[in-house]
């Protein structure tokens, strides 16, 4: 298993890839937002914003922190094998119950986020990256959020294998492209 890394400064160029190969290619022009308001990307006529985010189970996290740093106790990582490279080989990476907990938890955390801001956009946007180990593969599996009223005109979820829009009350699966 190769190394786990979530770092911002990969995880946002790679989702805004993402949206562009995988749903529209317009998405290729948003901007890195370097202001102090503190939105990832902006589109290039300044109306919307867009924020990226990850959403890492617990036990991934867990994972995360012992491969990088050796002094962490393997025993808080449910169900690990480590290979003979010393890195994680497997483990357990969480429930689809906690993933959604998760998901919906970040929503919330973004928007309020974004209505704090000093600049105020005319739409925002969500991208959540979620680790999920392929538990979500149907449209069905993400119904959970339509439940929840949130100021983004469109939340992107990208998973291990797929592409989901949230959009207007619905839900919409993409195949999952990294590359044009």
């Amino acid at each position: 298993m190769e190394k786990l890394n979530y770092k911002k400064e990969l995880v946002e160029p790679f989702a805004l890839n993402t949206i562009a190969c995988s749903y529209d290619k317009s998405y290729k022009y948003y901007l890195w937002n370097k202001s102090e308001d503190n939105s990832d990307f902006v589109s290039p006529n300044g109306e919307t914003s867009l924020e990226v985010s990850v959403v890492i189970p617990l036990n991934i996290q867990r994972a995360v922190v012992f491969e990088s740093s050796k002094k962490a106790n393997i025993s808080y990582v449910k169900d690990a094998e480590i290979g003979e490279n010393g890195l994680l080989k497997k483990f357990y990476g969480g429930s689809i119950e906690e993933l959604k907990q998760l998901i919906i938890e970040r929503v919330y955390e973004k928007q309020d986020k974004a209505k704090n801001r000093n600049k105020k956009y005319t739409t925002y946007e969500l991208c959540l990256c979620i680790d999920d180990g392929g538990l979500f593969e149907y449209e069905r599996e993400m119904f959970f959020l339509l439940n929840h009223k949130t100021i983004f005109s469109k939340i992107f979820l990208i998973t291990s294998s797929r592409f989901f829009v949230l959009e207007n009350e619905t839900i919409v699966s993409y195949k999952r492209k990294i590359m044009d």
